[in-house]
């Protein structure tokens, strides 16, 4: 399989594999990946980003890095930012990468 990258002038250290579905993120020892398909909801989302801005190689330039990053990601996979993907007007959504769809988040 090959990979879909996107190299972008506002995350220069993070890539967007869309092909893999992972955000790869150069600090550190090497890359360090942050799988889309893991991230299926803002909770998620927000325990990756949280998780990788606690490391000692990622500055507050590297963490805007990968919001840039998470932001191309969503407008190539959903046609739309990523609030709008994982939270619209504040309500949580299920996001599915595979499908490249959202539906509202529904607490059983």
């Amino acid at each position: 399989m090959t990979s879909n990258t996107s190299p972008n002038h506002q995350h220069p250290r993070v890539e967007v594999d869309l092909g893999r579905l992972v955000l790869i993120v150069q600090g550190g020892g090497g890359p360090y990946e942050i799988d889309l398909e893991r991230c299926h909801d803002p909770a998620w989302l927000l325990h990756f980003l949280l998780h990788v801005s606690r490391k000692p190689w990622c500055d507050r330039t590297l963490a805007g890095e990968i919001l840039a990053a998470l932001d191309t990601a969503c407008r190539s996979e959903f046609g739309r930012e990523a609030a709008m993907v994982y939270c619209p007007s504040g309500r949580a959504n299920q996001v599915d990468w595979d499908a490249a769809q959202t539906t509202p988040f529904v607490v059983a």
